[in-house]
């Protein structure tokens, strides 16, 4: 489940046809609460809010937030109540407003992923998977990646005698194809020069076999990449220029939006920054556990889990 939902799910615990959401928080400071109904709940970074929600905002309280209509941002930075309509808020205190960074497509990425009830929570066991010092694997799981030659790197596995790495085109509802496969001894090998390069907008799964001596083998990786569809470059770099700059909000937006476009490995530094920046913001932590499974990063996302145990 994308970090996101998991806020969407938080917020609407309880309320039925709940429906799509009309902003995003992109900062908050001081005390602020979300009155829902009779339910009011304190309002954290990353949540969706929908339109009738009302606000109640404590002195010296601030907020950012996007608005999903049309991507305009709005900060609140007075004391008081504000409700939230489809194109923004209504407050009797001033509201800054700055007009969209974003696209029209990236726009509606970001609404569809906002709007999207699907997804699960993966349940992660100790000693299911790679070994604490795991560097995991690349590319992410799930991501678009942004080449048509990518690299590939894995765990090693301890006593094996080398490793058969094997290419698919795996369209949606249609049968695989195999692209290619080579055997190696290395755990990161460079996408093969005598190989065509991928095409454009292709589904494609990749596996490593650890071959173990005689019929012994065990699989290693089994991991899913899409490649860019026309205009994504474009897109990607207009969300690089939002992610450099010096306001922390800035590269939340970037790393959503991007999120959005399953351009995973250039949001995950950002939610990394993020959350380095500030250590104790649940929310982060929580993206990051989706980006360590997507990585095969086992070990990685159990601590994060007790992590966000000690600051729940």
């Amino acid at each position: 489940m994308t970090s996101l939902i998991m806020s969407w799910i938080v917020l609407t615990a309880g309320v039925a046809d709940a429906p799509a959401p009309a902003a995003m928080v992109l900062a908050t400071k001081g005390g602020i609460t979300v009155l829902r109904g009779e339910k009011e709940v304190p309002l954290a970074v990353m949540d969706l809010l929908q339109s009738g929600d009302t606000l109640s905002l404590k002195n010296g309280a601030t907020m950012k937030v996007v608005v999903l209509a049309d991507g305009h941002r709005e900060e609140l930075n007075a004391q008081g109540m504000a409700k939230l309509g489809v194109d923004g808020f209504e407050s009797a205190t001033p509201i800054k407003r700055e007009a969209s960074k974003l696209s029209a497509s990236q726009l509606t990425n970001l609404r569809k992923m906002a709007s999207s009830q699907r997804g699960g929570v993966v349940v992660i066991r100790a000693g299911n998977g790679p070994p604490a010092k795991s560097t995991g694997r690349m590319p992410l799981n799930g991501t678009t990646i942004l080449t048509d030659r990518p690299d590939l790197s894995w765990d090693e596995l301890p006593d094996v005698l080398g490793y058969r790495v094997e290419m698919f085109s795996a369209p949606v509802g249609k049968r695989e194809k195999m692209l290619w496969k080579m055997d190696t001894d290395k755990t990161k090998i460079s996408y093969p020069e005598g190989q065509p390069a991928l095409g454009p907008d292709m589904k494609c799964r990749w596996q490593v076999i650890a071959l173990l001596g005689g019929d012994r083998q065990a699989t290693v990786v089994n991991s899913r990449f899409s490649t860019p569809a026309e205009g994504m470059m474009t897109q990607v770099r207009s969300l690089r220029e939002l992610a450099a700059s010096e306001e922390p909000a800035e590269w939340l937006l970037a790393a959503t939006t991007l999120e959005s476009l399953t351009v995973y490995e250039e949001a995950w530094p950002l939610f990394e920054k993020l959350a380095e920046k500030f250590p104790d913001e649940l929310r982060y932590h929580e993206a990051l556990v989706e980006y360590y499974q997507r990585a095969g990063q086992t070990q990685k996302a159990i601590d994060t889990l007790e992590k966000i145990k000690k600051l729940k």
